[in-house]
């Protein structure tokens, strides 16, 4: 056991995460800056603090959790919420469970008010990082928080300031339809009675014996036919949930009283015959193995696209470029790379840089929808609205000739008929 093992066991009790000793550089690091701020000289006498809690056990989470998110992630799936929310006819409770810096919440928040439901709608968001819903709570926001192919449907609720690099504030009937608390899925009580519940990119941190708890406890909090939304690369659930195959994916549900079923009715007990030899085992129901918890990442990162998003997603633009630039350097045939430069190149507010950029990728994959649709933001907003029109044109005309339910590569889980739709509207704008 090394020094350090103490620690990680107690920050796996408290978060249920899945740390193994590849993040022991990282644990460690995170724990000795948090030492030398509270003037603590030594591990022992920190955990003493610890356990005492003087020094509290969320810097270090805070430190270690890094929330990823963006307005409108995933679109599909929050396209259940279109088809689910109209149906409720009574008060409407929506949780964003892990929802880190709000981006989550406050789409749902907007997708309520488009449907004409905000009025009856209650949003929760609750993270176990504070840093995290500090940032929530402000509700300001860059552009690397609306890099997705549906952000469009965030801006027009989101109002830029006059800085080089721009930052956006939630228009405040959004901020206003959210409340954010600070919740630890593993200790905390959770709320009760919650129409859908959205947990995505949480369970791939945890251990199983977690999940399979946080599951249990998600189902005691929804209503009857309640969902719960997990992402696409979350592992499975089973029972007690109903999994449920949908145009929006793969979803969980609490099912309805409609769909229970009374339990068979007691066999009378038999005394067995003499000298009978015991029956076999009933065979269990065949069923695939549970898909362990993937193993978590360690730092350095050797994929270069996943290296630039650590950065960016760390907060550290301007290095995530550099490493975009150096990455497509050394591999300048990989359109993805090109790709997500450009995208940094947005976010830090170099549009003609971005521009070349999109266009290195279309020479590379003339079809790629992501590059035209990003093509066509950009290009508008620096002025040029014949260009832009052309761009969504070619996102509608390329759509058109997809199957309607196949993602487009590089647009988190859009598929062919949205990003299709989204480009007509966007063409047709003046």
């Amino acid at each position: 056991m090394t020094d350090w093992e103490p620690l990680l066991r107690r920050l796996r009790d408290r978060t249920g995460f899945a740390l193994g000793p590849e993040r022991m550089p990282e644990v460690e690091a995170a724990a000795r800056r948090a030492m030398g701020r509270a003037g603590v000289d030594g591990l022992p006498a920190w955990l003493e603090w610890l356990d005492s809690g003087r020094a509290p056990m969320t810097e270090l989470i805070d430190e270690l959790m890094v929330g990823e998110t963006y307005f409108f992630r995933e679109p599909a799936q929050l396209g259940l919420l279109e088809e689910v929310l109209p149906a409720i006819t009574t008060p409407i409770s929506l949780w964003s469970a892990g929802c880190a810096s709000g981006e989550e919440a406050y789409s749902m928040a907007i997708l309520a008010r488009d449907l004409g439901v905000a009025d009856r709608t209650r949003i929760l968001g609750t993270d176990i990082s504070r840093a995290s819903l500090e940032k929530a709570r402000s509700a300001r926001y860059g552009e690397w928080s609306l890099r997705g192919p549906a952000s469009l449907r965030a801006r027009a609720w989101l109002t830029s300031d006059s800085a080089p690099r721009p930052t956006y504030a939630v228009d405040p009937r959004i901020r206003g339809a959210v409340t954010f608390e600070h919740l630890n899925l593993v200790t905390d009580p959770y709320p009760s009675q919650q129409d859908v519940i959205f947990c995505r990119n949480v369970f791939i941190y945890l251990r199983q014996p977690v999940i399979a708890e946080i599951a249990r406890r998600f189902h005691g909090a929804l209503v009857d036919g309640g969902w719960l939304v997990l992402a696409s690369s979350d592992p499975p659930l089973g029972p007690p949930f109903a999994t449920v195959r949908t145009d929006y994916g793969i979803v969980y549900r609490r099912a309805p009283p409609a769909l229970r079923t009374a339990p068979p009715p007691p066999q009378p007990v038999r005394p067995p015959p003499r000298r009978a030899v015991a029956p076999p085992a009933p065979a269990a129901p065949p069923r695939a193995p549970p898909r362990p918890p993937p193993e978590p990442v360690a730092a350095p990162v050797a994929d270069p696209v996943a290296r630039v998003r650590a950065l960016a997603d760390g907060g550290d633009l301007a290095a995530a470029e550099r490493a975009a630039a150096e990455a497509h350097r050394l591999s300048p045939m990989r359109p993805e790379l090109h790709y997500l430069h450009a995208v940094l190149l947005v976010e830090l507010s170099q549009g003609p840089r971005a521009v070349e950029a999109l266009r290195r990728v279309l020479y590379l994959d003339p079809a790629s929808v992501m590059a035209w649709m990003t093509l066509g933001t950009t290009l508008r907003a620096g002025g040029d609205a014949a260009g832009a029109k052309r761009a969504f044109q070619r996102v509608r005309q390329l759509c058109a000739r997809l199957p309607p339910g196949e993602p487009i590569p590089m647009a988190d889980g859009a598929t062919a008929t949205y990003l299709g739709r989204l480009a007509e509207r966007e063409e047709s704008r003046p």
